[in-house]
């Protein structure tokens, strides 16, 4: 999304206060309100679609998940899915923050340039989330 949540004083302190211990993607995704969290499993599977995401494309949660199968990748346009993995696949190489642009579908058939700003969450269990 356009708002930069990972500079905000409040995500910074759930990120950065418990060093060397794993950080539970849910407290992370509570401190954003409105930004949504997908597991980093190649469709980005949404755990929590936020009304961010949900105010961004027009559609409700329920609409996300009925008509894209609750998948970020399904809500990109299919000629920018190819870079938006690549990019991802290449910031998460060299760090857990990933910014990149892309189009997003809007309801009623219009489409939407969004900046999608994210940050990797490892959980207890290794599941590997980006929070965005």
């Amino acid at each position: 999304m356009a708002i930069d949540f990972l500079n905000t004083k409040q995500s910074s302190d759930i990120l950065f206060s418990q060093q060397d211990k794993s950080v539970s993607p849910t407290a992370i995704f509570s401190s954003l309100a409105g930004t949504y969290r997908c597991l980093n499993d190649g469709t980005f599977s949404l755990e929590d679609c936020g009304t961010a995401l949900s105010s961004v494309v027009g559609y409700s949660s329920q609409e996300i998940k009925d008509m894209f199968h609750n998948n970020l990748l399904e809500l990109t346009l299919p000629e920018d899915r190819p870079e938006f993995l690549q990019k991802v696949a290449q910031q998460l190489t060299v760090g857990n923050d990933v910014e990149l642009a892309c189009r997003l579908y809007r309801k009623g058939g219009g489409v939407i340039w969004v900046l999608n700003k994210a940050h990797r969450v490892v959980s207890e269990n290794g599941s590997e989330y980006l929070c965005g």
